[in-house]
């Protein structure tokens, strides 16, 4: 759990079959929050398999205070979600951030090379000639 108590990191299959290999392992940063009621989430964790009915992948299991069960899938659904809105919201404070420089509406590719020099996004057309 993080500092502020906002979100945690579960490590779990990043696909629906995994055949056990701990390659498709991987850690998403979710709410503490339980997203059906908002009751506190992951109160008990532990480690458990993962079968995706051939193989086992050891991985996070929780309890949520309320009862509600955390599907993986929801899960990997959540985390592209906030990504999304991460994404967003970094979109939106850099157009605020470029206006208020330029005082004008910055275009699309201004606001890209913005994120890209801040080094919040990767490159998007390096190595691209056209």
């Amino acid at each position: 759990m993080n500092a502020d108590n906002e979100t945690i990191i579960v490590r779990i299959p990043k696909v629906a079959e995994h055949g056990g290999f701990p390659e498709f392992l991987t850690e998403y940063t979710i709410s503490n929050k339980c997203p059906k009621c908002g009751a506190k989430r992951a109160i008990k964790r532990w480690e458990d398999y993962s079968y995706d009915g051939s193989k086992k992948l050891l991985c996070d299991r929780w309890d949520n205070e309320c009862g509600h069960y955390d599907t993986y899938e929801s899960i990997r659904q959540e985390a592209k979600k906030d990504d999304f809105d991460k994404l967003t919201r970094m979109v939106d404070e850099a157009r605020f951030n470029l206006s208020t420089k330029l005082g004008r509406e910055p275009s699309l590719q201004e606001i890209t090379d913005h994120l890209e020099a801040e080094g919040l996004i990767p490159p998007i057309n390096e190595g691209v000639y056209v």
